[in-house]
C-alpha cells in the first residue's frame, strides 16, 4: 500500500496541469482498489481527481457537477478523518488551485492545521510533498 501511495504522490502534484498524469493516478487507484480496500487516503486522492477532472471538461454545467460530486467525497473523508494529515493536505491543495467564486476555501484553516501538525508526518515523500508545495505558493519553507 506504501508503495502505491508514493506513486500516487509523484503524480498528484502534475495532475491538475496534465489530463495523461490524471489518468495515471485514477488508473493506480483503480487497479489498487480491485484487490485492497480503499484506504482514507486513497478515497481523499480519488475525490481530488474527481474535482480536478472538471478542469478537463468542457460544458460549465459538467464542470460544476465534477467539482460538487468530488467535494462531496473529500468532505465526508475528512468529516471521518479530521486528523489525517495528508487528507488535509489534499483539501488545502485542490482549494488552492479552484476558482474562489466556488466558495470552497478552508485555506487559512487548512494551513494553520498543518503548519501546527507537521511534526506528525511520519513519511520522508509526504513531508518533502508538503514542502514542495508551500514554497512553490510562496509561503516560504514548510521543514
Amino acid at each position: 500500500m506504501d508503495k502505491i501511495v508514493s506513486e500516487i504522490r509523484k503524480l498528484y502534484g502534475q495532475s491538475a496541469k496534465n489530463e495523461k498524469k490524471l489518468q495515471e493516478i485514477e488508473a493506480l487507484m483503480v487497479n489498487f482498489e480491485r484487490e485492497n480496500p480503499s484506504t482514507p487516503v486513497i478515497k481523499a486522492y480519488r475525490a481530488s481527481v474527481v474535482m480536478i477532472k472538471a478542469r478537463f471538461l468542457i460544458l460549465p454545467h459538467k464542470k460544476y457537477a465534477c467539482f460538487l460530486e468530488g467535494k462531496k467525497q473529500l468532505e465526508e473523508v475528512l468529516e471521518s478523518h479530521p486528523d489525517e494529515i495528508e487528507i488535509r493536505f489534499i483539501r488545502l491543495s485542490v482549494q488552492r488551485n479552484l476558482p474562489p467564486f466556488l466558495g470552497y476555501n478552508h485555506l487559512s484553516q487548512d494551513k494553520a492545521w498543518l503548519e501546527a501538525n507537521k511534526d506528525r508526518i511520519l513519511t520522508s515523500d509526504l513531508m518533502q510533498m508538503i514542502a514542495n508545495f508551500w514554497k512553490q505558493e510562496g509561503w516560504g519553507d514548510f521543514i
